[in-house]
């Protein structure tokens, strides 16, 4: 399951600051403001445990600190420069278990952010874990 900004019709964006953009290539960005956070359902028809995928831009140094959460389930990482803005890369996170079919709301919040921002948010893909 990939939840991309700029094709996912269910997203929620609790924002002051953060902005879907339509560049090249589309992504969240603008993301100055940690109260701002995405929040997408998905539909999820068999529980167990998925891998999320992380498709994001980063230029500082300093790096990011961001909480992903799956229904009551959440993993911390922290995102580290990916030399640009426009620069993409996948980080895996740490696998997350779902333990029930249905709707589940999907949440990416930051909780420190480098100077400019917190990232440029391409994607997040679920993948089952083997």
């Amino acid at each position: 399951m990939c939840i991309a900004p700029a094709a996912a019709q269910d997203r929620i964006c609790f924002v002051k600051k953060l902005q879907l953009k339509n560049n090249d290539p589309p992504n969240l960005g603008f993301w100055s403001n940690l109260g701002d956070y995405p929040s997408w359902t998905a539909e999820i028809t068999k529980p167990g445990s998925y891998v999320p995928e992380l498709l994001y831009a980063l230029e500082s140094k300093k790096g990011t600190e961001i909480i992903l959460s799956a229904g009551e389930e959440q993993v911390k990482a922290k995102l580290d420069s990916t030399g640009g803005w426009k620069v993409y890369q996948t980080l895996q996170l740490p696998p997350l278990k779902i333990t029930k079919a249905g709707t589940v709301n999907i949440t990416l919040k930051a909780v420190s952010k480098s100077v400019g921002g917190a990232m440029n948010l391409r994607s997040i893909t679920l993948k089952p874990s083997s």
